[in-house]
């Protein structure tokens, strides 16, 4: 097999309780020709010198030191220095198994393929220090057509794939959101490939941390959820295709779910109860169209016609 140099990227960012494990899991593959990027956003804690202790035992590893921008400026950053054939990311707490390179860099050697993507193990083991995968599924293509944004595979990250370089060296990701900019430069990455290769085998370790799993209170920042789903709308743009349809549906989705917690929580904003509420309302037949559960469906009919009622059944599961 052709060793191609694969260049994997690291945003860091106040991350010294997991990032060992992390740089461990990448230090450990059995794929050598790497480059490691590691882009340390102006940690207060002592991520940079855990990055550069790193860099300095081992020469595969680069360390950029930014001011703070976010995680979308760090991997443009990355983007812009990097020199594989392909490039990769991981989260600094999470971590892969020893064949997460290899194994997407073989199944792209095979199929011809610009993107390459695998399922990750979703854990709440917080002290899990190493991961090994134990089977190896078939590969299968799915083309654009198919992207079915309600599916596991549908590449909503962009860590847990492999991209080649030449097909998507003018995409960015986009600064002016604050979340959600990883499923949006997936999206105009796939659009632009035109296919992908999905793999069922598990090569990366999503690690579930449950003081992130309510993501805090419902302000203005939290909408770019909703913003991003509705540009993923505009870049599959044919209302027909699959991949709009569903990606209008999460629009739809994530609005109810934030006015859900928008609606429970102290502090209001009428600014974004109204763009909860424009998102939402006016697109019912999409969420309908069985591409959703009934609980779904039940939420979306109730909170659209009176948005007090998760108020009062908030209040209801509370005495029961």
């Amino acid at each position: 097999m052709t060793s191609e140099l694969v260049s994997v990227i690291i945003p860091v960012y106040n991350a010294e309780k997991t990032l060992r494990r992390c740089l461990a899991s990448i230090q450990r593959q059995t794929y050598r020709n790497l480059e490691i990027l590691l882009l340390t956003d102006a940690s207060a804690d002592h991520s940079l010198d855990i990055c550069r202790e790193y860099a300095e035992r081992d020469a595969r590893f680069r360390v950029f030191d930014l001011p703070h921008g976010g995680v979308a400026r760090a991997r443009n950053c990355a983007l812009e220095h990097m020199n594989g054939t392909y490039f990769m990311f991981a989260d600094a707490d999470d971590l892969v198994s020893e064949q997460y390179v290899e194994r997407l860099y073989s199944l792209a050697m095979e199929w011809n393929a610009p993107l390459v993507c695998c399922n990750a193990c979703d854990t709440f083991d917080t002290e899990v220090q190493t991961y090994a995968y134990k089977s190896k599924c078939k590969a299968v293509k799915k083309t654009v057509q198919e992207l079915d944004y309600l599916q596991r595979w549908s590449l909503r990250v962009v860590w847990g794939a492999i991209f080649r370089r030449a097909d998507f060296a003018d995409i960015r990701f986009r600064e002016e959101y604050k979340v959600a900019t990883d499923t949006l430069f997936a999206a105009e990455c796939m659009k632009r490939a035109g296919f992908i290769i999905h793999t069922d085998d598990e090569l990366y370790c999503y690690i579930l941390y449950p003081q992130s799993v309510s993501h805090g209170s419902v302000k203005m920042k939290r909408l770019d959820q909703v913003r991003v789903w509705e540009r993923i709308s505009e870049v599959f743009d044919d209302p027909q295709s699959l991949p709009h349809r569903t990606a209008v549906s999460n629009t739809v989705t994530y609005s109810v779910n934030l006015l859900e917690k928008y609606m429970l929580q102290q502090e209001k904003d009428p600014v974004v109860y109204r763009e909860l509420l424009k998102r939402i309302r006016g697109k019912g037949k999409l969420v309908l169209r069985g591409e959703r559960t009934w609980t779904d469906m039940l939420r979306y009919r109730l909170y659209t016609a009176a948005p007090v009622l998760i108020r009062l059944r908030h209040i209801v599961e509370r005495k029961h």
